[in-house]
């Protein structure tokens, strides 16, 4: 990075992280897992994603000029860091296929109907390896200027379903108990908080103003949350669960009741724009870490192959692994949120406590 990033890119990079996987992945599973219940799930979630955050914080102080990667390769040395290293930016890189399923599923079920999938993924190859090679800092202002075009479509949106809710569509409260509304807490956390582990490959000393840092990023992530919590709030209220289930994409769907002075309709294509975004971002986040994870611990004399292969190879592997919505869907609801939950949540936390015990050590010493 030729200068420090700002803030305020930081915490906008939070946003699509939080929105990213809720888009499609998340807001589907817990439609399935909670039923009419389901909107509750953001805000448990959340509250239980604090143990994350927490951790998050914990990992990035440890040893704040150094990243995630660093740190490994200087607490378990070459070998074992370099293992663990490349297991965590392979399941990064398994999230990225996921997401790019998701965005081109998305781009060609509601937008794109007879374009070929494989076109749709060559297109979206562009703006993901330009960004990619030209650096975090340039991923930051992108990052800084979709933020506020995602949130101007956001407010709009959310002014045009503000009376078209019907509280009745809420009801029964918790008609199966609470417990399908903590397993949907749990999906809602593995799917949408925890991806925050990709931001450890920022070392917090490259941050300008970081003495803020926590502050900052603790209120914007009470915000976002808030977020997605009117979202699905607005798709079970406005459409019904029965209607809401039938959608791969409850969320566009629901956007097609919106109506400005109640002429200008069929708004939907133009205010989901935004969800593109946030897609786009997470991936071009994982890429960012898997690239610099690898360069850390393999010291490749030219990465610029990376921008271009790994994007390319991630494209390919999403149109081949998900062939169909069934398969996705099974993969989505029923085993991703486990893994999620071992990989940025149970292996971080083990990583933290070697790390921990390393430097508290040497610093002892």
């Amino acid at each position: 990075m030729n200068r420090k990033l700002k803030l305020f890119e930081v915490n906008s990079m939070l946003y699509f992280i939080l929105r990213s996987s809720f888009i499609g992945l998340a807001i589907t599973n817990l439609i399935v897992i909670s039923k009419v219940d389901s909107y509750l799930c953001p805000l448990i979630g959340s509250i239980l994603g604090f143990i994350f955050l927490i951790l998050y914080f914990k990992i990035i102080n440890v040893n704040p000029n150094q990243n995630i990667s660093q740190n490994i390769i200087t607490c378990f040395g070459n070998k074992i860091g370099g293992f663990i290293n490349v297991l965590l930016s392979t399941f990064v890189f398994i999230f990225s296929i996921l997401l790019s399923y998701d965005l081109i599923n998305f781009i060609g079920s509601e937008y794109l109907f007879n374009t070929p999938n494989i076109v749709i993924g060559f297109v979206c190859l562009i703006p993901l390896i330009y960004l990619l090679t030209k650096g975090l800092t340039v991923i930051g202002k992108t990052s800084n200027i979709l933020f506020f075009l995602s949130i101007i479509l956001y407010i709009l949106s959310l002014l045009g379903l503000f009376a078209q809710g019907n509280i009745t569509n809420l009801l029964p409260f918790l008609e199966n108990g609470i417990s399908p509304v903590i397993s949907g807490s749990i999906a809602y956390m593995a799917y949408t908080i925890l991806p925050i582990f990709v931001l450890t490959i920022i070392p917090k000393n490259k941050i300008d103003n970081n003495r803020k840092f926590e502050k900052r990023l603790i209120i914007f992530y009470i915000l976002f949350n808030l977020i997605n919590f009117t979202v699905l709030f607005n798709v079970i209220s406005v459409l019904g669960i029965d209607l809401a289930s039938l959608y791969q994409y409850p969320d566009y769907h629901v956007l097609r009741r919106i109506s400005i002075g109640g002429f200008i309709e069929r708004i939907e294509s133009l205010l989901a724009i935004q969800w593109m975004f946030c897609i786009y971002m997470m991936i071009i986040l994982c890429f960012n870490y898997i690239i610099t994870s690898l360069n850390d611990t393999f010291k490749f004399k030219k990465t610029k192959f990376f921008n271009f292969i790994i994007p390319i190879i991630t494209i390919a592997l999403s149109l081949i692994v998900f062939k169909n919505n069934t398969i996705a869907n099974n993969f989505i609801v029923y085993i991703y949120p486990t893994i999620l939950i071992i990989f940025f949540l149970i292996v971080p936390f083990i990583i933290y406590l070697f790390m921990h015990f390393k430097f508290k050590k040497t610093y002892e010493m």
